[in-house]
């Protein structure tokens, strides 16, 4: 058992404020290995797929030592179904609560929203911090769930 986890939906982009772009970058195939070891510190044990990158929806932010220190970007994105979903939003832990997070958030839901019309998520139900931000966002709650790692026995 993964826990149990919130799916939240942008119901109200207008709550989106105004941010800056200042040291923000576009992350790509050729960031890859940077990404990885960003992970492996920030969020380990995340589901990423190195595939992930090649959908033009990832993106950094670095320190003035030209260090990745918060990442976001998609699980999924689908022109066809109009629909993307956010994921993967980590700060390694001596640059979190200063809203590089949060900014990964607003600046990647404007992007997708320049082409799709619908945004979600998942989040754990106990990260307090990230649901509280996801709200302030435009996002609302809008189903529970529990994940399971279901595995072959023989």
């Amino acid at each position: 058992h993964h826990g149990k986890h919130f799916k939240m939906y942008l119901d109200d982009s207008s709550k989106l404020p105004d941010t800056d772009e200042e040291g923000l970058l576009e992350l790509r195939k050729n960031d890859l290995v940077e990404v990885l070891e960003f992970y492996e510190k920030a969020y380990p044990n995340n589901w990423f797929d190195p595939r992930m990158l090649e959908t033009n929806q990832y993106l950094g932010i670095r320190n003035e030592n030209k260090k990745i220190i918060s990442v976001g970007g998609v699980h999924v994105y689908s022109e066809e179904y109009n629909i993307a979903a956010l994921g993967n939003i980590a700060t390694l832990p001596d640059f979190r609560s200063k809203g590089y997070g949060t900014k990964l958030a607003i600046m990647l839901s404007r992007k997708i929203l320049t082409k799709l019309k619908g945004i979600g998520l998942n989040v754990r139900f106990d990260n307090i911090l990230a649901i509280g931000m996801y709200k302030k966002l435009g996002f609302s709650k809008t189903a529970t769930y529990h994940e399971w790692m279901i595995c072959k026995f023989r």
